[in-house]
Protein backbone atom coordinates (compact mmCIF):
# COMPACT_ATOMS: atom_id res chain seq x y z
CA UNK A 1 0.00 0.00 0.00
CA UNK A 2 2.81 2.42 0.86
CA UNK A 3 4.58 1.75 -2.45
CA UNK A 4 1.37 2.33 -4.43
CA UNK A 5 0.71 5.54 -2.48
CA UNK A 6 4.19 6.86 -3.31
CA UNK A 7 3.67 6.07 -7.00
CA UNK A 8 0.28 7.83 -7.05
CA UNK A 9 1.64 10.93 -5.30
CA UNK A 10 4.72 11.08 -7.54
CA UNK A 11 2.59 10.70 -10.68
CA UNK A 12 0.15 13.37 -9.52
CA UNK A 13 2.88 15.92 -8.80
CA UNK A 14 4.67 15.10 -12.08
CA UNK A 15 1.52 15.79 -14.07
CA UNK A 16 0.93 18.98 -12.07
CA UNK A 17 4.41 20.24 -12.91
CA UNK A 18 3.95 19.32 -16.56
CA UNK A 19 0.65 21.17 -16.79
CA UNK A 20 1.97 24.23 -14.97
CA UNK A 21 5.05 24.49 -17.19
CA UNK A 22 3.35 23.70 -20.50
CA UNK A 23 0.24 25.77 -19.70
CA UNK A 24 -2.05 23.29 -21.45
CA UNK A 25 -5.15 25.28 -20.60
CA UNK A 26 -4.71 28.90 -19.42
CA UNK A 27 -7.96 28.98 -17.38
CA UNK A 28 -6.05 28.01 -14.25
CA UNK A 29 -4.75 31.60 -14.06
CA UNK A 30 -8.29 32.67 -13.11
CA UNK A 31 -8.91 29.75 -10.73
CA UNK A 32 -10.96 30.71 -7.66
CA UNK A 33 -9.04 31.16 -4.42
CA UNK A 34 -11.58 29.11 -2.44
CA UNK A 35 -14.56 26.76 -2.87
CA UNK A 36 -17.23 25.94 -0.29
CA UNK A 37 -19.57 23.07 -1.01
CA UNK A 38 -22.21 20.68 0.27
CA UNK A 39 -21.86 16.95 -0.40
CA UNK A 40 -24.12 13.90 -0.08
CA UNK A 41 -23.66 10.32 -1.14
CA UNK A 42 -23.06 6.78 -0.01
CA UNK A 43 -20.21 4.83 1.57
CA UNK A 44 -19.44 1.16 1.29
CA UNK A 45 -17.78 0.35 4.59
CA UNK A 46 -15.83 -2.80 5.41
CA UNK A 47 -13.55 -4.43 7.99
CA UNK A 48 -11.75 -7.69 7.20
CA UNK A 49 -13.03 -9.55 10.23
CA UNK A 50 -14.59 -13.02 10.26
CA UNK A 51 -17.63 -13.11 8.02
CA UNK A 52 -17.96 -9.34 7.74
CA UNK A 53 -19.70 -7.95 4.68
CA UNK A 54 -19.89 -4.50 3.16
CA UNK A 55 -22.29 -2.03 4.76
CA UNK A 56 -23.80 0.61 2.46
CA UNK A 57 -24.73 3.76 4.38
CA UNK A 58 -25.49 7.44 3.72
CA UNK A 59 -22.63 9.92 3.74
CA UNK A 60 -22.71 13.71 3.72
CA UNK A 61 -21.34 16.99 4.93
CA UNK A 62 -19.57 20.10 3.74
CA UNK A 63 -16.15 20.88 2.26
CA UNK A 64 -13.93 23.91 1.88
CA UNK A 65 -10.72 24.24 -0.09
CA UNK A 66 -8.11 26.96 -0.44
CA UNK A 67 -5.76 27.65 -3.33
CA UNK A 68 -2.18 27.54 -1.98
CA UNK A 69 -0.06 28.27 -5.07
CA UNK A 70 -0.02 30.29 -8.30
CA UNK A 71 -1.20 27.18 -10.14
CA UNK A 72 -4.46 25.40 -9.08
CA UNK A 73 -3.15 23.41 -6.11
CA UNK A 74 -5.67 23.32 -3.26
CA UNK A 75 -5.79 22.09 0.33
CA UNK A 76 -9.23 20.75 1.27
CA UNK A 77 -10.91 19.97 4.57
CA UNK A 78 -14.47 19.71 5.85
CA UNK A 79 -16.70 17.64 8.09
CA UNK A 80 -18.74 14.59 7.09
CA UNK A 81 -21.12 12.14 8.75
CA UNK A 82 -20.20 8.52 8.03
CA UNK A 83 -21.24 5.12 9.37
CA UNK A 84 -17.98 3.19 9.72
CA UNK A 85 -19.68 -0.08 10.59
CA UNK A 86 -20.08 -3.36 8.76
CA UNK A 87 -22.52 -6.25 8.47
CA UNK A 88 -21.87 -9.75 9.82
CA UNK A 89 -23.54 -12.98 8.72
CA UNK A 90 -23.08 -16.44 10.15
CA UNK A 91 -20.52 -15.39 12.76
CA UNK A 92 -21.54 -17.98 15.39
CA UNK A 93 -24.00 -20.01 13.36
CA UNK A 94 -25.43 -19.90 9.87
CA UNK A 95 -28.68 -18.15 10.92
CA UNK A 96 -27.08 -15.32 12.88
CA UNK A 97 -26.62 -11.90 11.30
CA UNK A 98 -26.33 -8.35 12.59
CA UNK A 99 -25.17 -4.89 11.58
CA UNK A 100 -22.48 -3.21 13.64
CA UNK A 101 -22.76 0.59 13.40
CA UNK A 102 -20.11 3.16 14.27
CA UNK A 103 -21.63 6.58 13.51
CA UNK A 104 -18.68 8.91 12.96
CA UNK A 105 -17.61 12.44 12.09
CA UNK A 106 -14.81 12.38 9.51
CA UNK A 107 -12.50 15.33 8.77
CA UNK A 108 -10.22 15.07 5.71
CA UNK A 109 -7.02 16.97 5.02
CA UNK A 110 -6.12 16.46 1.36
CA UNK A 111 -4.19 18.17 -1.41
CA UNK A 112 -5.87 18.36 -4.81
CA UNK A 113 -4.83 19.67 -8.17
CA UNK A 114 -7.53 21.08 -10.45
CA UNK A 115 -6.88 20.10 -14.06
CA UNK A 116 -8.89 22.36 -16.36
CA UNK A 117 -10.23 20.08 -19.09
CA UNK A 118 -12.65 22.66 -20.47
CA UNK A 119 -13.81 26.18 -19.79
CA UNK A 120 -16.02 25.20 -16.83
CA UNK A 121 -14.81 21.64 -16.13
CA UNK A 122 -12.08 20.32 -13.86
CA UNK A 123 -10.71 16.93 -12.96
CA UNK A 124 -9.34 16.93 -9.40
CA UNK A 125 -7.22 14.03 -8.13
CA UNK A 126 -6.68 14.26 -4.39
CA UNK A 127 -4.51 12.58 -1.79
CA UNK A 128 -4.06 13.04 1.92
CA UNK A 129 -5.28 11.91 5.29
CA UNK A 130 -8.42 11.80 7.39
CA UNK A 131 -9.30 11.63 11.06
CA UNK A 132 -12.61 10.25 12.27
CA UNK A 133 -14.26 9.96 15.64
CA UNK A 134 -16.73 7.11 16.08
CA UNK A 135 -19.45 7.88 18.61
CA UNK A 136 -20.65 4.28 19.07
CA UNK A 137 -17.23 2.98 20.11
CA UNK A 138 -15.73 6.31 21.18
CA UNK A 139 -12.66 5.60 19.08
CA UNK A 140 -10.45 7.83 17.00
CA UNK A 141 -9.44 6.61 13.54
CA UNK A 142 -6.75 7.97 11.25
CA UNK A 143 -5.95 6.94 7.69
CA UNK A 144 -5.16 7.65 4.08
CA UNK A 145 -7.69 9.24 1.69
CA UNK A 146 -7.35 8.99 -2.11
CA UNK A 147 -9.70 9.77 -4.94
CA UNK A 148 -10.72 11.93 -7.84
CA UNK A 149 -13.40 14.60 -8.28
CA UNK A 150 -15.04 16.14 -11.32
CA UNK A 151 -16.71 19.56 -11.53
CA UNK A 152 -18.86 21.18 -14.16
CA UNK A 153 -19.80 24.77 -13.29
CA UNK A 154 -21.04 24.43 -9.67
CA UNK A 155 -21.87 20.70 -9.91
CA UNK A 156 -19.40 18.46 -8.03
CA UNK A 157 -18.98 14.69 -7.86
CA UNK A 158 -16.23 12.48 -6.51
CA UNK A 159 -15.25 8.95 -5.62
CA UNK A 160 -12.46 7.64 -3.47
CA UNK A 161 -11.28 5.40 -0.70
CA UNK A 162 -10.49 5.82 2.98
CA UNK A 163 -7.95 3.29 4.24
CA UNK A 164 -7.63 3.23 8.02
CA UNK A 165 -4.25 2.97 9.71
CA UNK A 166 -5.55 2.42 13.27
CA UNK A 167 -6.61 -1.05 14.41
CA UNK A 168 -10.33 -1.03 15.20
CA UNK A 169 -11.40 -4.54 16.21
CA UNK A 170 -8.54 -6.84 17.04
CA UNK A 171 -6.00 -6.27 14.29
CA UNK A 172 -8.37 -5.02 11.56
CA UNK A 173 -8.32 -1.59 9.92
CA UNK A 174 -11.42 0.08 8.51
CA UNK A 175 -11.72 0.58 4.73
CA UNK A 176 -14.48 2.44 2.90
CA UNK A 177 -15.29 3.47 -0.63
CA UNK A 178 -17.25 6.73 -0.99
CA UNK A 179 -19.26 8.27 -3.82
CA UNK A 180 -20.68 11.78 -3.52
CA UNK A 181 -22.44 14.47 -5.49
CA UNK A 182 -22.80 18.07 -4.46
CA UNK A 183 -22.67 21.71 -5.27
CA UNK A 184 -20.01 24.39 -4.82
CA UNK A 185 -21.26 27.83 -3.77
Amino acid sequence: MKKELRIIVLAMFSVMALQASAKFYPAYKNAPKMHIGARAGVTFSYMDYGNAEVLAAPYGGFAIDFKVAKFPLYIETGAYYMDKGCRYEGVWNSNYEFTDHNHSILTPAVASYHFYIGKNMTLQPFTGFYTAYGFDYEKLDFGLREGVAFTYNNFYTNMGINAGLVEQDGDQEHVSLFLTVGVNF
